[in-house]
């Protein structure tokens, strides 16, 4: 996958995660979700 392609989903995921949470879950939570997020990209 090509890295500019990837930080696009990336960018939409990130942005979608924010929506879906409104500040509900916690900082920790968020940043393993955008390191699964990643780990699941870059291992496709």
């Amino acid at each position: 996958m090509g890295w500019s392609l990837g930080l696009e989903y990336f960018y939409m995921a990130t942005s979608w995660l924010r929506w879906f949470c409104r500040g509900s879950c916690s900082q920790q939570e968020f940043a393993e979700s955008v390191k699964r997020l990643m780990f699941k990209l870059l291992h496709d």
